[in-house]
């Protein structure tokens, strides 16, 4: 069975960390055992896929961010199937 893994915008200061709006999901979904990374939604705009931590191959990923246009959740779409989840 593919892992689980959820994907959440960083804070646009501190790739490091999760963006304050999805604090308290992030930490549930962590304590309840699920993977996470986090995605830097300003590099993604300017054209810059990378989730930290990187994405398990075969992983089936969720994102749990900020709302995009329709041609953004493509882009997004092809950039985890690129990295092999």
């Amino acid at each position: 069975m593919p892992l689980l893994h959820f994907i959440y915008p960083s804070d646009p200061f501190d790739k490091s960390v999760v963006d304050e709006a999805y604090f308290k999901e992030f930490n549930a979904v962590v304590a309840a055992g699920l993977p996470c990374s986090l995605l830097s939604i300003e590099d993604f705009e300017a054209g810059k896929f990378r989730t930290r931590p990187a994405l398990p191959t075969g992983a089936d990923v969720i994102y749990r961010g900020w709302m995009m246009p329709p041609e953004a959740y493509a882009r997004l779409a092809d950039a985890v199937a690129a990295d092999g989840a």
